[in-house]
């Protein structure tokens, strides 16, 4: 997953600069200015990278769980690209000794640039259409966790976890272990971080070292000794803590929608 995503932001970054190559290109003729191929692809990529930069880390913000920093943080990374943008623009008009506008001048040319990505992204999400209220509860709450994204760093980079494919987390310190079936992923975050973070999605508090994603349960009950147990679709058994007994119970309606499903 973390590799398509880093492939299509590529193609979009290449793509982007092309698009502003030829652009500069076809003005260069239409003025009968000197053509110089490699200045010209240097200032595409100078005029667009920073910004498809911002953009692809705009949408990573939006995939996050909603935080109070978050508009600054969205600030934070228009005013990053502008900065940068306008560095690489000044450098170039130095390296190619080309009459040009101050940096002062530079900065004030491409402050439309960050206002429009602020209204485009506000029109994109104006233009979303309300989600009817259709579907099972566990249909809207698949879908909710579809849209739930953990970044999770790995030594090959960061992994992108949809929430749907935890099955549980387990707590190690203060780090947790993300449990998915096919691996255990380590994330430096507590589990009551976690808990808050993910309870709005369908993960439950069955212990203090466990966190259960209500999806992948298929059964909650007693074992002889009286001591609770949750089932996963893995076949998989976690215990209950006896102060989360009431946490267990919400299990028993979606542990029936979800054996019927599968």
């Amino acid at each position: 997953m973390q590799g398509i995503r880093g492939l299509r932001f590529t193609g979009v970054a290449a793509g982007f600069s092309l698009v502003a190559a030829a652009y500069c290109l076809a003005h260069g003729l239409v003025i009968d200015d000197e053509l110089n191929l490699p200045r010209t692809l240097a200032w595409a990529v100078a005029s667009t990278f920073p910004w498809v930069c911002a953009w692809e880390g705009l949408k990573r913000l939006d995939a996050r769980p909603a935080q109070p920093l978050q508009p600054l943080l969205a600030a934070a990374l228009l005013i990053a690209a502008l900065v940068v943008s306008a560095a690489l623009q000044s450098a170039l008009t130095q390296v190619y000794a080309a009459d040009s506008d101050s940096l002062a001048q530079i900065v004030y040319r491409l402050l439309p640039i960050p206002f429009g990505i602020v209204v485009v992204r506000w029109l994109l999400r104006s233009s979303k259409p309300a989600r009817a209220d259709t579907g099972s509860p566990t249909e809207r709450l698949r879908e909710s966790q579809l849209e739930r994204v953990l970044d999770v760093p790995t030594r090959h980079g960061v992994l992108a976890v949809r929430a749907c494919d935890i099955e549980y987390v387990k707590a190690a310190g203060n780090y947790v272990e993300l449990i998915t079936g096919d691996r255990t992923l380590l994330m430096r975050v507590t589990l009551q971080e976690l808990s808050e973070q993910l309870g709005l999605v369908g993960f439950v508090r069955v212990h203090r070292s466990l966190l259960v994603n209500s999806l992948h349960v298929v059964a909650a009950r007693r074992r002889s000794g009286g001591r609770g147990v949750v089932e996963l679709r893995s076949g998989a058994e976690l215990p209950v803590g006896r102060q989360f007994g009431d946490n267990a119970a919400t299990f028993v309606p979606t542990a029936r929608r979800s054996s019927r499903q599968h």
